[in-house]
């Protein structure tokens, strides 16, 4: 069991991710962007970050920028995104992420990743050992917001809404008389298609 920290400014998709976490047995802790990440690292060490790119205040590399020199390879910090870049994914990884996943990352691979980081980590706390001083690796004067912060963080997710776990779901439709069973499937999880199910079921028991 690892403690790990979910870095989203999305309140459906952290919870999602700390949702599927638990599942997997992890202790989860939060932050809405990078300045309330650097406040988690400040308090305490973390086996390993998910973090966001688009964030407020200080977005996913901002963060990796000013937390990695302290986390020195101990901490693996695994970099999602919404948007579909490989170039992002490169500057991830050369800015010093663990690795990079778009979202909706499908489950397998977040359990992959999280799986082969938790081993980096072990591997690296045999070769530098656990942090030692009080509290977390990252000092009281790495945090604070800066005005080259302000001016370089998005505001928005982009694309906003996209989940943070791809969701495995089996979509039934019951067609209609006289309705073809690709009408059907286009109406699948409709208002209507939930209506007319519920209307059907209370026929049968009246």
């Amino acid at each position: 069991m690892a403690h790990i920290l979910v870095v989203d400014d999305e309140p459906a998709v952290r919870d999602a991710l700390v949702r599927r976490l638990r599942e997997m047995r992890h202790r989860c802790a939060e932050a809405s962007n990078g300045l309330e990440a650097l406040e988690r690292l400040h308090e305490r060490e973390f086996d390993l970050v998910l973090t966001d790119v688009m964030m407020p205040k200080l977005n996913g590399f901002q963060f990796l920028e000013r937390a990695l020199p302290y986390l020195k390879g101990r901490v693996p910090v695994v970099v999602l995104s919404s948007v579909d870049d490989r170039d992002g994914a490169a500057a991830a990884i050369d800015a010093g992420a663990y690795d990079y996943l778009n979202k909706p990352a499908e489950r397998e691979d977040l359990e992959r990743v999280i799986a082969e980081g938790l081993r980096r980590r072990e591997e690296m706390v045999r070769l530098l050992g656990r942090f030692r001083g009080r509290g977390g690796p990252v000092p009281r004067e790495a945090l604070g917001e800066r005005e080259r912060d302000r001016a370089e963080a998005p505001v928005e997710q982009v694309p906003a809404g996209v989940p943070a776990v791809r969701e495995e779901r089996r979509v039934v439709s019951v067609p209609r008389p006289g309705e073809r069973d690709d009408d059907a499937s286009a109406r699948s999880g409709s208002v209507w298609h939930r209506l007319t199910a519920w209307l059907r079921k209370s026929d049968r028991a009246a």
